[in-house]
């Protein structure tokens, strides 16, 4: 039962929370495999049985390097905007000890 409600717990926040594209794990050995619900693809990577046995094959999956490339771009962009915006909370900083001088 405790493992079912884990199981939940990390259903919603690889859904809710963390939005992944994908959910890499391998503890599960009665189930490896892949599964997708629309959002997140799941990956199951263990590849060995209850009695550590090796029984599955290794899972090789190709992670869309555009979908990377923009979100470090996005990354970069908001560093940006965050140092404008510091600079000009700076800028307004000097001017009202300037006039109140």
């Amino acid at each position: 039962m405790h493992s079912y409600r884990r199981s939940a717990e990390i259903l919603s926040i690889v859904r809710y929370h963390a939005k992944a594209k994908v959910h890499l794990h391998g503890h599960r050995h009665i189930c490896p495999g892949t599964s997708y619900d629309g959002q997140t693809l799941f990956i199951n990577s263990a590849i060995c049985d209850i009695y550590n046995h090796p029984s599955s094959p290794a899972i090789v999956f190709d992670y869309p390097q555009d979908d990377v490339k923009r979100r470090k771009h996005e990354e970069k962009e908001k560093e940006k905007e965050d140092e404008k915006k510091q600079d000009s909370k700076e800028v307004k900083r000097k001017d009202e000890e300037n006039e109140e001088s």
